[in-house]
């Protein structure tokens, strides 16, 4: 290799870094690289931005595993001791089985994202990211729906820009009175045109 190219090869490398690294401070990128089988926490270039995701999907699994209080419905008619069971009896409930359900469901979401974290192989380069994560649906509900929060996010800008410059020329001067859900319909047609290609299963 000539000694341009090994320059010309440095230059592409440190401009890549200098134009990509600050994405792994990003909540949304670094959670969906962690998320992407294919990547997780491999693909970051520094350690130190990796443990505020792994944070950040943490908690999102003990805020949607967070027990909810259990309320006993008290019949219209009661005398004082009726009062004192049902009170009894609610506070028992709210007690015990919200403590339950957090401990074994809270634990057990944010074990299976560690196993999935450290224990689990790269998966291979073309693998489809949200059919990996839709085979998990019934075992792993919640780490399935973090996962799909954050990967639907494109991964470029490209996409964007075209959504706004389509959204623009639907939402015209003579086209002001559309509903947003007419709008939201054509801009899913325009934006998935691939479907017109795709034949029906007999």
């Amino acid at each position: 290799m000539s000694t341009a190219a090994v320059q010309l090869r440095r230059f592409a490398i440190h401009r890549v870094r200098v134009r990509l690294l600050p994405l792994e401070k990003n909540k949304i990128c670094g959670i969906a690289t962690l998320l992407d089988p294919r990547f997780k926490n491999l693909a970051f270039v520094n350690n130190e931005n990796i443990a505020p995701h792994i944070l950040s999907i943490q908690n999102r699994i003990r805020e949607a595993t967070k027990s909810v209080d259990v309320v006993v419905s008290m019949p219209e008619q009661v005398n004082e001791n009726s009062v004192r069971f049902f009170n009894f009896m609610n506070n028992r409930l709210v007690e015990e089985y919200g403590k339950q359900k957090l401990s074994l469901d809270g634990d057990r979401y944010l074990s299976l994202f560690t196993q999935y974290l450290q224990h689990e192989p790269i998966a291979d380069e073309g693998t489809d990211v949200i059919k990996f994560w839709s085979k998990r649906e019934s075992s792993s509900t919640i780490l399935v729906d973090i996962a799909k929060d954050a990967l639907i996010v494109c991964g470029s800008s490209v996409a964007s820009e075209q959504t706004f410059s389509g959204m623009g020329n639907l939402i015209a001067d003579k086209q002001t009175r559309l509903k947003e859900t007419n709008i939201a319909m054509s801009m899913f047609i325009k934006m998935n045109d691939w479907l017109n290609n795709v034949k029906a299963s007999s």
